[in-house]
């Protein structure tokens, strides 16, 4: 559970009853105070969606592994980004080179691409880790094949 507060004239402000609650859960817990990046957390949002709806949902379409599917995505909608070819030699990119407007265009550009090959993805909601966590008991994570990577 991630709590999220500001410091008002050098005070701490969050939902201080919230954490205890939750504390209270368990036998042994740890609490993380870090300084607040909303461009890291838009990144960590975006990846955590594309990983537990966006890749599974096409993996599941193109009867492939979750890993298999990342790449053809990068190949397929975000070439331009992730794609390099460097003396006869194809390299592909980790995601973590977008910025935060070219990972959003890139799953603009996957919604679309999917749509178009008659696959439609569930668009990110309040309730999306939810359904994801749902989706991943119902197919069971080690449903899917291993990737092939030999045809990059």
């Amino acid at each position: 559970m991630d709590y999220y507060g500001e410091t008002i004239e050098g005070q701490p402000c969050t939902d201080w009853k919230g954490i205890q609650a939750e504390c209270a859960k368990h036998p042994q817990f740890v609490i993380r105070v870090e300084k607040y990046d909303e461009d890291r957390e838009i990144t960590n949002q975006m990846f955590a969606y594309l990983h537990a709806v966006v890749f599974p949902t096409l993996a599941q379409h193109w009867d492939c592994s979750e890993a298999e599917a990342e790449l053809r995505c990068k190949r397929q909608w975000g070439a331009h980004w992730m794609i390099r070819r460097e003396l006869g030699y194809v390299f592909i990119l980790s995601k973590t080179v977008l910025t935060t407007k070219q990972g959003c265009k890139w799953i603009e550009n996957i919604w679309e691409g999917a749509h178009n090959d008659g696959c439609i993805i569930s668009p990110p909601d309040k309730d999306w880790r939810e359904t994801a966590r749902k989706m991943a008991e119902l197919r069971g994570k080690d449903a899917r094949p291993e990737p092939n990577l030999s045809n990059p």
